[in-house]
């Protein structure tokens, strides 16, 4: 079978490598050993080389957990994936979800690498849960420090809710240096669980997410000037 699995993956790349937008992801929820994603990454990286090419690969596992052993092989080995596929946290619901992307984020923190949100799930409730839930997780991805947040067209994506939800997202980010920020609900006071979110340089520019209204004390104590406030 490994001849017509080659030939397909041959011709997948024979149409994408004259692109260089393309990140590469070995497999969509999967339950494969670690050995399969990372046999098919050296694969499509010798593919790339001999045509003088340099491709971005990852693999994404099926667990929701962030924490499980399977992630390892990805988070651990910067040499062989060049960024973090992280889209299955996406099925956890309010302050879980934000909870697992600053420890993936505080691993990589040595030799960082993106961490990016293929798939965002959540529309109309049911399992996968409702619009609401879709757009914190997209916040929520940006507010943790994410490279990528994408909205899964199977759910809230392709329509006028996820077209509204990057509006705001470039809204901000034409007014906001989002790039040089950090995460910093250290700096909300009186915050509760899913309340407020943070990105910040401290004593320059702040943003605050919030998934559903409220308020929380933000501390500026760092900012020696008067502050312009945009909401």
């Amino acid at each position: 079978m490994l001849k017509y699995q080659q030939r397909f993956v041959d011709k997948v790349l024979s149409c994408t490598l004259a692109h260089e937008n393309v990140l590469y992801v070995m497999g969509n929820e999967t339950a494969a050993t670690p050995k399969w994603g990372a046999f098919w990454a050296e694969y499509v990286r010798r593919a790339a080389q001999r045509q003088g090419r340099k491709v971005a690969v990852s693999e994404m596992f099926d667990p929701h957990d962030l924490t499980d052993p399977l992630y390892n092989s990805v988070i651990d080995h910067g040499e062989l994936y060049d960024f973090v596929e992280i889209a299955q946290n996406n099925h956890q619901q309010g302050q879980l979800h934000y909870d697992r992307i600053p420890g993936v984020r505080s691993r990589l923190a040595g030799a960082p690498r993106p961490m990016t949100n293929v798939k965002i799930y959540g529309a109309r409730g049911g399992r996968f849960g409702t619009d609401q839930d879709g757009m914190e997780r997209f916040w929520r991805n940006i507010f943790a420090g994410c490279a990528s947040s994408r909205f899964h067209e199977k759910h809230v994506g392709g329509g006028e809710l996820a077209a509204r939800m990057m509006r705001g997202a470039r809204t901000v980010t034409d007014t906001f240096d989002l790039f040089h920020t950090a995460p910093h609900n250290d700096l909300l006071l009186e915050r509760e669980p899913n309340r407020a979110y943070c990105l910040a340089a401290p004593g320059k520019e702040y943003a605050v997410y919030f998934p559903a209204g409220g308020k929380v004390r933000l501390d500026t104590r760092g900012i020696q000037r008067e502050c312009e406030v945009r909401w």
